[in-house]
């Protein structure tokens, strides 16, 4: 289930455990991804760089969120470098964008 970030990182917060949030770049590192989160009932934060296809980053997550329905997933522009990359991740779907 595709949510915002900040309901996920309060949940951890609140209940004292960490999430994994690595950086996926392809179709397999988000499906791995998926699969890890699931097997140890987990929530997930996928990091992507504004150099991948953010369009299909969103596509991904959302098609895996589908097939993953108890995985808590967020979706993070992770190092944005502009104004108009954080727009074009939010018009993919992201749920998360970091600018810096």
């Amino acid at each position: 289930m595709l949510i915002s970030m900040d309901k996920i990182v309060n949940k951890a917060c609140n209940e004292g455990y960490g999430i994994a949030a690595p950086n996926v770049f392809n179709q397999d590192m988000i499906l791995a991804a998926f699969e890890a989160a699931d097997e140890v009932k987990s929530p997930l934060i996928l990091d992507c760089l504004g150099t991948t296809d953010l369009y299909a980053m969103g596509e991904l997550t959302r098609f895996y969120s589908r097939k993953f329905p108890n995985v808590p997933v967020a979706l993070n522009l992770d190092h944005g470098k502009t104004f108009e990359e954080a727009v074009e991740a939010i018009r993919a779907g992201f749920t998360s964008v970091m600018v810096d």
